[in-house]
């Protein structure tokens, strides 16, 4: 179907003040570009007027603003200049979602609904979370976030804020809750407490009804002793924890998702290998401390004109975290990941709060990201672990120029 059919029917289902609900925007085309994560659209109702309220979600924060009908078809006009993949359409007799293919071309499904949906045109309304301390008390309880009084502990708000801001991301990467999958297979590496592998857990299996199975592996004996207890206890047989080290665990079942977060110096190069191995569609990795490169920058050949950065030990630190994710990101382009490099968290809560988000897209390897990577490689006279962790899978893209 044609670019031009296609708006024509999202404008159509947006514009009908009588049936429209919700539109979602999401994803991003190959080699296209998006000024935001996600967009969604709704209609309300604003002292008996009708308005479209649109909401614009960042890395950080969402953004909502409501909008006459002539002013939302200048911003349906922006939103729909981006290049987003995919778009839901709920209105209260039928959805329509439409998937722009690698070649540009608009799939577009229409389902009618067998009972007949009705709007919610209020405008203001409570914050929406994806796990709520009114609906999901059992869960939050079990992990020690909330008080048996069914309050949110305050010295957990954080870390509520945290599970809530991880599982956000992990659905706008994803769309499971308007295109969900048969099955999921995630595994967590490093889980340590594991607050946000139960989350996962809960959201897929308990929340979207998506058949889940979740492995939390661990070196620490007590921490996977106690989170096996809480699963238990929780009833979710689909959930378990194993003492193993990255390196060494070889999963019953091909992981859809793998998780690092947190996990310190090159643990995570060893979880983003095992999750390459694992030819993982989605992978979303926290990293902790950099030690490896910022001890090759002490000995390193620094190009100009950085050789000052190394003589600030702060300032060292910093470029090394730097280039590492950075040698990450190109590693996981080369291995025909589409890749962004977010803000997990406010800075104010961590400052270790940048998040590596990945998702398989291609087989194929692009002689651009070759290229790039190798001149990355030769500027900074380094040698990133994960590439020595990956040397038969990067053989055919870098062949003798593999560190070693």
């Amino acid at each position: 179907m044609s670019s031009e059919n296609f708006r024509d029917i999202v404008q159509a289902n947006i514009f009908d003040q009588q049936t429209f609900i919700k539109a979602t925007f999401t994803g991003r085309q190959r080699g296209g570009d998006v000024h935001w994560i996600k967009v969604e659209i709704r209609p309300v109702s604003i002292k008996g007027e009708y308005r479209l309220q649109f909401v614009h979600y960042d890395q950080v924060q969402a953004i909502t603003k409501n909008y006459t009908a002539e002013e939302s078809r200048r911003k349906l006009d922006e939103v729909m200049d981006d290049d987003f993949r995919n778009i839901y359409i709920q209105s209260e007799t039928n959805s329509v979602q439409i998937q722009i293919t690698k070649k540009g071309k608009a799939l577009i499904k229409r389902h009618a609904h067998v009972e007949h949906k009705e709007r919610d045109l209020s405008h203001d309304r409570e914050k929406a979370r994806l796990v709520s301390s009114k609906n999901d008390d059992t869960y939050l309880k079990a992990i020690g976030i909330m008080d048996p009084n069914g309050t949110i502990k305050p010295s957990m708000q954080a870390k509520y804020r945290q599970v809530n801001e991880f599982l956000r991301i992990v659905e706008t990467t994803g769309n499971f809750s308007q295109t969900p999958v048969d099955h999921l297979n995630v595994i967590d590496c490093g889980a340590g407490n594991a607050y946000l592998t139960f989350g996962i857990y809960h959201y897929f299996a308990n929340i979207l009804k998506i058949p889940t199975h979740v492995t939390g592996i661990d070196v620490d004996a007590g921490l996977v002793e106690r989170n096996n207890q809480i699963a238990h206890e929780l009833g979710w047989e689909n959930i378990k924890f194993e003492v193993s080290n990255i390196q060494s665990y070889s999963p019953s079942t091909p992981a859809d998702i793998v998780l690092a977060l947190h996990a310190c110096d090159t643990a995570t190069d060893e979880a983003l290998a095992q999750a390459i191995k694992w030819n993982a569609k989605w992978v979303f990795s926290v990293p902790c401390c950099h030690h490896d490169i910022q001890k090759q920058l002490v000995a390193a050949q620094m190009p100009y004109p950085f050789e000052e950065t190394l003589q600030h030990g702060i300032l060292r630190e910093r470029l090394g975290d730097i280039i590492t994710d950075t040698f990450r990101s190109s590693i996981l382009k080369l291995m025909g990941y589409d890749v962004d490099v977010i803000q997990f968290v406010s800075s104010s809560h961590t400052a270790k709060n940048i998040m590596i988000r990945a998702v398989k897209t291609s087989t194929q390897l692009s002689q651009s990201v070759i290229e790039q990577y190798t001149e990355q490689k030769r500027f900074w006279h380094l040698k990133p672990y994960l590439e020595s962790l990956l040397q038969n899978e990067l053989a055919p893209a870098l062949g003798d120029q593999i560190s070693t």
